[in-house]
């Protein structure tokens, strides 16, 4: 099956995002210029499915960085109507990297600098831009709040709300993303198969293969499918899939606990 199982890619591009920053030395002393100075020479850098990052830049009053991203993947029309998800989703994501201590101290700097923080994703091909911005106050707000294991579960209930904000997502090949859920134990995915392609009844006959080739592609490598991978893992939930045929109803169903996530 193709990757286009995975739509919860947002947050996961945030974070490898702003993860790159980890790899700057810990001795230097002006973290920001050092960033932009050591992955300027490593622009476009690849995030994976989800898109790459193409510039980052400071200057006097924000740290950006700017990737071009995937509109299979990422609605941008969509998201710009509900930009208070993605807000709150970098505030998260902030308060999750302050166990880092590179970039915790890239994040303090900002606000000592009364600088913030901006993220900007443009449309590969329509070249539709989608900004969010943290200020300094808030950077500072995310930093002071408690790291503890709901973290990844608010970002992962996030993430279905901005996932959700973009439905219905059209595949392509036949398959339509209708709806998302968050139950006590799975995401779940509810997929409308077009019935002169698929047959329904084949793939409940094909369950385990399914599973195993959609686990096979989560560890993958791709940075977009691992960063998923952690969250899930780390609020303890699986990833479902429920393919349901447009006209019969019939529903092929499709698990995968968190621990067979690797």
């Amino acid at each position: 099956m193709k990757s286009f199982f995975f739509k919860t890619t947002f947050t996961a591009l945030l974070l490898s995002i702003l993860t790159l920053g980890s790899t700057l030395s810990y001795a230097q002393s002006d973290y920001l210029k050092s960033m932009v100075n050591l992955f300027s020479d490593m622009m476009p850098y690849s995030m994976g499915m989800a898109g790459e990052l193409t510039d980052i830049s400071v200057n006097d009053n924000e740290l950006i960085f700017t990737a071009t991203v995937d509109e299979t993947l990422v609605n941008i029309d969509a998201l710009q109507q509900n930009k208070a998800l993605l807000q709150e989703n970098m505030k998260l994501i902030v308060t999750s990297l302050k166990s880092n201590i590179i970039m915790k101290s890239i994040l303090e700097e900002l606000v000592e600098s009364n600088m913030g923080l901006r993220m900007t994703y443009i449309g590969k091909d329509s070249k539709k831009k989608l900004s969010c911005l943290l200020n300094s106050k808030e950077i500072e707000s995310a930093l002071a709040d408690t790291l503890d294991n709901t973290n990844a579960k608010k970002q992962l209930e996030l993430q279905v709300s901005i996932t959700r904000a973009q439905l219905p997502i059209d595949y392509g090949n036949g398959m339509v993303n209708t709806k998302i859920e968050l139950t006590d134990k799975y995401i779940i995915y509810h997929i409308v198969c077009d019935e002169d392609i698929y047959d329904i009844d084949l793939l409940n006959a094909s369950t385990y293969m399914i599973k195993q080739n959609i686990i096979q592609t989560l560890s993958s490598g791709d940075l977009t499918l691992t960063q998923l991978v952690k969250l899930c893992k780390e609020s303890n939930y699986g990833i479902g899939y429920y393919y349901v045929g447009k006209d019969s109803g019939k529903i092929a169903k499709v698990f995968i606990s968190d621990k067979e996530l690797k």
